[in-house]
C-alpha cells in the first residue's frame, strides 16, 4: 500500500525563495527533493535532542 504523502505550506522571503531556487538549478533537483531531504535530516537532529534531554 502506498504512503499517504501530506502537504504543507509555509512562506518565505524573496531572498529565501531564490536561494532555493538556485540551489535546486545547480543542483538539478525538484524543491520537494531538497525539502523531503531536510526533514528527513532533522531526524538526526532530534536523536541528538531527545539523547540529550534525558540526560538532565
Amino acid at each position: 500500500m502506498a504512503e499517504r504523502k501530506e502537504m504543507i505550506n509555509f512562506r518565505i522571503t524573496e531572498q529565501e525563495k531564490a536561494i532555493v531556487h538556485e540551489y535546486c538549478q545547480l543542483t538539478g533537483r525538484t524543491q520537494t527533493d531538497v525539502f523531503r531531504e531536510f526533514v528527513r535530516s532533522l531526524d538526526k537532529k532530534l536523536l541528538k535532542l531527545r539523547a540529550s534531554s534525558r540526560s538532565l
